[in-house]
């Protein structure tokens, strides 16, 4: 799988490359989501070549704001490269956007 940065100027996405991790990675796709309030940040490519799903593309990162709260979904495994330099800086950026907390 791949991930491809598809909004660079959300918030969660900011200092992360426009492609990131290759290689193989749990993910699950998610469709028919309430498109008026969340949107998609990142998308991944799958082959299907596995056999564990349908070669395409999907949404990878999913945030939104609902009432008074926020919400942020990664839908693919990140934790195998949890201490790479994009992913943490993903991790980070979500954390501090769903708190409420201001860009450094």
């Amino acid at each position: 799988s791949v991930l491809t940065v598809t909004d660079p100027a959300n918030e969660i996405m900011l200092g992360v490359p426009g492609t990131y991790v290759r290689g193989n990675k749990a993910a699950y796709s998610i469709s028919g989501f309430n498109s008026q309030w969340l949107s998609v940040s990142a998308t991944f490519a799958t082959d299907g070549g596995n056999g564990w799903g349908a070669a395409g593309t999907y949404p990878g990162v999913i945030s939104g704001r609902c009432g008074k709260g926020r919400v942020a979904i990664f839908t693919m495994s990140l934790f195998s490269s949890g201490f790479d330099a994009p992913v943490s800086t993903m991790m980070r950026n979500s954390v501090h956007w769903v708190s409420g907390i201001p860009q450094q």
